[in-house]
């Protein structure tokens, strides 16, 4: 939903920036804690498509893109298919991160 950053004195987390579309409070109602925000928030740089690209290939199912962790206790699929997705995009990861000498 956005950028978090730490204190430099007090260590607490406080949102920096939000993706496009989110509003602080929208993250604020996300949180379990009482998040500080920066007086300055800002908004992060939507993503390039090759960005968007690469990640809807490390994460074919959706489980962190879309509503793929909502089906995370599907008995039809269960936790062991939700394991392999996860262990296949480490593998691509590597591969991407390999491909581009880092």
């Amino acid at each position: 939903m956005g950028v978090f950053r730490f204190d430099d004195k007090t260590k607490e987390m406080y949102l920096e920036k939000c993706h496009p579309g989110i509003t602080p409070e929208k993250v604020r109602e996300n949180v379990s804690w009482d998040l500080k925000i920066s007086p300055t928030v800002s908004s992060t740089q939507p993503p390039t498509r090759e960005q968007v690209e690469i990640m809807h290939i490390l994460d074919p199912y959706g489980l962190y893109l879309g509503i793929g962790r909502q089906g995370m206790g599907d008995p039809e699929k269960g936790f062991d298919f939700y394991m392999e997705v996860l262990d296949k995009s480490n593998d691509v990861m590597s591969e991407l991160l390999r491909r581009k000498g880092l």
